[in-house]
């Protein structure tokens, strides 16, 4: 891998993330064309750059982001497109970032509802495209959780930790 992958995977994860949390603030919905190119653009660069090696690293970023969230997904727990850009997210920036997105995501979930629980009290109404009541619970635009955790897990990381190192999976 090139020294200048690293800095275009972060843009590129950073991006993706960005874009799905717009998305999902004002349309409630995490566009399957985002996910679907970025899991197709992580599995190739890591392809290309670190041959079967860079493969099984991308697809255990993948797993590592995406098993998780889909067991959820599985109990009612969170959306599709959610489970989706986890899994993207993962392939992309590999296990250790896709990991620590994923906790950190977890982590601010509920600082988020809080923020939105808090705003709506206040306007005594759901907060337009960030809060939706759909008469038995309440739901969150997820994907903001997932562009704070990506942010998070490379400003804590580094840009290192997206590159494969030799002889992991």
């Amino acid at each position: 891998m090139s020294g200048s992958e690293p800095a275009c995977i972060a843009t590129l994860s950073i991006t993706t993330a960005a874009v799905c949390a717009y998305t999902d603030i004002c349309r409630r919905h995490i566009p399957n064309v985002v996910t679907g190119t970025t899991i197709a653009v992580g599995v190739a660069l890591h392809g290309v750059s670190a041959g079967g090696h860079g493969l099984g690293w991308a697809t255990a970023g993948f797993a590592v982001a995406f098993t998780p969230a889909l067991l959820l997904y599985a109990l009612g727990g969170m959306g599709g497109g959610d489970v989706k850009l986890l899994g993207a997210i993962g392939g992309l920036t590999g296990p250790l970032v896709g990991g620590k997105t994923l906790l950190y995501s977890f982590l601010f979930a509920p600082l988020i509802a809080v923020v939105l629980l808090a705003r709506r009290r206040r306007e005594r109404r759901p907060a337009a495209g960030s809060l939706a009541d759909d008469g038995r619970r309440l739901q969150i635009p997820f994907a903001v959780g997932v562009a704070l955790g990506v942010l998070v897990s490379l400003n804590e990381l580094g840009l290192a930790a997206l590159v494969p190192a030799s002889g992991s999976p």
